[in-house]
């Protein structure tokens, strides 16, 4: 519940939705109708210091080497024990986009943002959050880079 906390606090208008259980985002899409790319899909990385959450979406794969560039550390997928441990207000296996809720650095794919809104995960494989793009960039402040695999972009 902390995200919606945080969102109210922060003045962002948002709207909740209710969904099947999505244990991915492309899943999530599926449910919603809504195109792979107006889904955020959420991934937990650390590095040697801290954690960072990688924003990007959900029909696109990840590009471990080009955010090990952008951040110029090396960076491996978080465990679900990470997870649980940072997003305790969280379903297990939830990652929430909003790391400054919890004082995690957010980087985002420049791509994910040429949609007017986006849909993050909630706090629950039940619920989603529909933002927009702008209020979004405006209230994390997140760090942008291109870290999709370049065989995974849309012809």
């Amino acid at each position: 519940m902390r995200i919606y906390s945080f969102l109210k606090s922060m003045g962002i208008s948002f709207d909740v939705i209710q969904h099947p259980p999505a244990f991915s985002a492309q899943k999530l899409a599926k449910y919603l109708h809504t195109p792979g790319r107006q889904i955020a899909k959420t991934v937990l990385l650390k590095t040697m210091e801290s954690y960072k959450i990688a924003v990007l979406p959900a029909d696109q794969m990840l590009d471990k080497s080009q955010i090990e560039l952008l951040i110029h550390a090396k960076v491996k997928m978080a465990n679900p024990l990470n997870m649980s441990e940072l997003f305790f207000d969280c379903e297990w296996g939830v990652v929430t986009a909003f790391g400054s809720a919890y004082g995690i650095s957010t980087l985002v794919d420049s791509c994910l943002l040429k949609c007017s809104s986006i849909i993050v995960p909630g706090h629950s494989h039940l619920e989603s959050i529909r933002i927009s793009a702008q209020d979004y960039v405006a209230l994390e402040n997140p760090m942008f880079g291109s870290f999709i695999k370049p065989e995974m972009l849309a012809v």
